[in-house]
């Protein structure tokens, strides 16, 4: 079989007595390029999640300072909304436990 028929990443009977892949390199450094691959995909995920959670907060605090703006314009409505959202909740929570 040639070099070129094993597929990537395969080692010829030579290579593999040698302790090296075809191309010479040492067999060692495959797993320490994948490890360094893992590595640095772990980063930018890790990245990535700090960066979605900063955004998340940001939006959170918009729509809380929304939401208080609302309720100190409407004060009534507010009262209105939250006391009609309560009396639901409250029935559907009594029926539950019957």
């Amino acid at each position: 079989m040639e070099t070129g028929e094993q597929g990537i990443g395969a080692q010829s009977p030579s290579a593999r007595l040698h302790g090296t892949w075809d191309d010479g390199r040492p067999a060692g450094s495959t797993a320490q390029a994948v490890k360094t691959k893992l590595q640095h995909a772990g980063d930018v995920a890790k990245n990535k999640l700090v960066q979605a959670r900063h955004a998340t907060a940001v939006k959170a605090q918009h729509a809380r300072v929304g939401v208080e703006r609302q309720i100190q314009a409407h004060p009534l409505k507010a009262v209105g909304i939250a006391l009609a959202a309560g009396t639901i909740l409250g029935l559907a929570l009594r029926r539950r436990r019957r």
